[in-house]
């Protein structure tokens, strides 16, 4: 069985793939955690034939995660990268590689999934909307922070808003229509802002390609996502494995 292995800002996610499906898939957040604990937990012991490796965290923490797979599975690590066109999907960028691997990679699952016009949102720590039309070709996409990076740059940046949340006795839990103290203004605000970028793509797309995509969400905001959303959604919580699964190692195609 072959190994591949996502690891994003936030959460590292894995699965085996045998016979084009992927099997017993886990997730794990990475923070904190060496690189031999976290490929060990990765691995399980079990007997890998090849293990990839997509990666959007920092250098130095995939190179030691790299060598750490490779220890625990007994087989070196074969590294994916974005690149110009793969699994029938042409990449927009004039710098393929300045394309996010994950994001990438997202595309190709769900591309090859539906072999239809499509918008994928990455609900991360950062969210990410790439749209991809009927012939496979990436017309381009957008990057924001996610709701919970939005609220804490407020927090961060704004002295009253700061001092007001940390003198919130037991701030409100969830999101509602309107915030009745700050914490929860902040909060579903900035998560209404996120549903408002998902859904008016769509439109646009819909608008400007005369036909409208289907709406493909992955990342840990996603099952919040969806239950807001107004539009129809396809969650897919291995997207990126998904796509991973297509890919050979080196350049993504």
């Amino acid at each position: 069985m072959k190994l591949l292995v996502d690891v994003g800002n936030t959460r590292v996610k894995w699965a085996w793939l045998a016979g084009g499906e992927l099997l017993d898939p886990g997730t794990l957040a990475h923070a904190g955690l060496g690189a031999d604990v976290l490929a060990a937990r990765i691995a399980a012991g079990r007997a890998a034939a090849e293990v990839r490796l997509a990666s959007v965290a920092g250098a130095g923490f995939t190179a030691a995660l790299d060598a750490a797979l490779g220890r625990a599975t007994g087989v070196p690590v074969r590294q994916v990268h974005t690149s110009r066109a793969a699994a029938g999907v042409r990449n927009a960028y004039t710098e393929p590689r300045q394309l996010g691997v994950d994001r990438w990679l997202a595309m190709l699952g769900a591309y090859a999934r539906l072999r239809s016009a499509v918008c994928v949102v990455d609900a991360g720590t950062a969210w990410t909307v790439d749209l991809v039309d009927a012939n496979g070709d990436h017309l381009g996409g957008l990057i924001v922070p996610g709701p919970e990076l939005m609220r804490r740059s407020l927090v961060g940046s704004t002295g009253g808003i700061d001092t007001a949340v940390r003198l919130l006795p037991g701030a409100t839990a969830g999101v509602a229509a309107w915030g009745r103290d700050t914490e929860a203004c902040m909060r579903s605000g900035a998560q209404r802002a996120g549903v408002s970028l998902v859904e008016s793509s769509v439109r646009d797309f819909a608008r400007i390609q005369a036909v409208t995509p289907t709406l493909v969400l992955t990342g840990g905001d996603a099952p919040g996502l969806l239950a807001m959303l107004s539009v129809p959604a396809q969650h897919r919580p291995w997207l990126v494995l998904e796509g991973l699964a297509l890919a050979e190692a080196g350049d993504a195609g």
